[in-house]
């Protein structure tokens, strides 16, 4: 068995870690600045509650123009967990203002993507099933990780729908068995409650599990 077995390599002394603002940039816009198509929940845009709104353009990072097609990485590297000054235009209204943001690190806004897309499907559960079924992900096999499915399966929300969707798709493992999901939530489910264990298996093709409370059996 050779699941867990790797090579990684890392690099000698100090790296510069470039900032991040936790925004999607519009790629279709062909001007001078950065158009911003997305502000992620809890970015640093966010979190100032600000003017900054989707549709306005970063024209300048700390006095430097973005000119367009120009890289404008190298204006951001060495400066995560710092204070970046971005001058923004608002083409809706007209107005240009400055803006003093904390920029966050490339690990940071992993950590917003990652909530973005669990925030997405459990909005897409939920508006598919009208409410009667819950959706949880995963993240690691590991003793954090299901403390906190447990605290979302408990909640007032959940713990009354009539179905889970346990996803374990594209978390880093840990010592918790995939196949055996659905067992160890065994103790949350109630009286006609069934589990759907979702998991990624080679080729990227997904395996649909179903643990159902009554009969403690799984359907592959």
């Amino acid at each position: 068995n050779g699941s867990h077995t790797g090579a990684r390599y890392y690099t000698n002394g100090p790296t510069l870690s470039t900032a991040n603002f936790g925004v999607f940039f519009d790629q279709s816009y062909t001007g001078k600045g950065l158009k911003i198509q997305e502000i992620m929940a809890k970015s640093p845009f966010a979190n100032k509650k600000c003017d900054v709104t989707p549709g306005c353009i970063i024209e300048q990072i700390d006095g430097q123009t973005i000119e367009a097609g120009m890289d404008y990485f190298p204006l951001l590297e060495g400066k995560a967990g710092k204070n970046v000054l971005l001058a923004i235009y608002n083409p809706a209204n007209g107005k240009r203002f400055n803006v003093n943001i904390k920029a966050i690190s490339s690990g940071d806004q992993n950590n917003l993507l990652y909530k973005r897309w669990v925030d997405r499907n459990r909005k897409m559960v939920d508006e598919l099933s009208g409410g009667r079924i819950a959706y949880v992900h995963v993240k690691g096999m590991d003793s954090p990780s299901f403390r906190t499915v447990y605290s979302e399966l408990l909640s007032d929300k959940n713990r009354n729908r009539e179905a889970v969707i346990v996803d374990t798709r594209h978390n880093g493992g840990g010592l918790c068995k995939i196949p055996h999901t659905a067992k160890y939530l065994h103790p949350l489910s109630v009286q006609n409650q069934s589990w759907i264990c979702i998991e990624s298996v080679q080729n990227q093709n997904k395996s649909h599990v179903e643990y159902n409370s009554n009969n403690d059996t799984q359907v592959q």
